[in-house]
This record gives structure tokens, C-alpha cells and sequence, in this order.
């Protein structure tokens, strides 16, 4: 995973790639504060959806975790409205790991984590 900031440090953007399933998987986010919804924001595109997602959330200061969710149609399901639950967990200023997971009936499946320290 690859994260920088832009727009004058208001933006984080990120750019991942790996495996998923045994198949190469590639992303793209960016990540920050919306001062109108007084909300986080975070908008995803991946190699695995053909739809974006764009998540809303808040940020918990004493356990250093940023909570999303979105809902996205899922072309694979007959669009069925699918919801996730993405959370990124910092560990200090050099790592930290991302989470997401898929709600379906109340239930958390999680189906992708990434871990990441930062490179020196």
C-alpha cells in the first residue's frame, strides 16, 4: 500500500495492490474529512468491483481507529445493494492495518485486510 497526502495535506490518497482469492487485486482510495457532513469520507475503486464505493464515518480518537460504511450495488449479485464496513486501524505514524468487511443480515464477513508499515 502506497499512502500520501495532497491537496495541501487534507487528502490522503491511496494506491494497494495484492492477491485476493489467488488473483491479483489493485486499488485506489482517497481518504479525508468532510467539513460540510462534519463526517470522514473515503471513496474506493478496486480491480474486484466495477462500481465505487464512497464510505462515511467517524474517527475514534482513543483507539486511534477510523470506522466507514457504504452501500454499493453489486453487478455479480443482480445488483443486489451490498453494505461494507471499512476500518482502518493506525499504529502510531508508521502502521497500521485496513479492514474491510461486508455486511449481509447483520452479519461481518470480513473479506479483505491489509496491513502496512511505512518504508525508511
Amino acid at each position: 500500500m502506497n499512502i500520501r497526502m495532497t491537496g495541501g495535506g487534507l487528502w490522503q490518497v491511496m494506491d494497494f495492490r495484492g492477491d485476493m482469492a489467488g488473483r491479483p487485486f489493485t486499488g485506489h482510495g482517497v481518504a479525508g474529512f468532510d467539513m460540510m457532513q462534519q463526517k470522514y469520507v473515503h471513496c474506493c475503486v478496486d480491480s474486484m468491483n466495477p462500481i465505487g464505493a464512497v464510505y462515511e464515518g467517524s474517527y475514534d480518537a482513543a483507539t486511534n481507529t477510523m470506522t466507514t460504511y457504504a452501500s454499493a450495488p453489486d453487478p455479480m449479485r443482480n445488483n443486489k445493494v451490498v453494505y461494507y464496513k471499512n476500518v482502518f486501524q493506525y499504529h502510531g505514524n508508521d502502521a497500521g492495518t485496513m479492514t474491510l468487511s461486508e455486511i449481509d443480515l447483520g452479519v461481518e464477513n470480513k473479506m479483505l485486510q491489509i496491513d502496512y508499515t511505512r518504508r525508511k
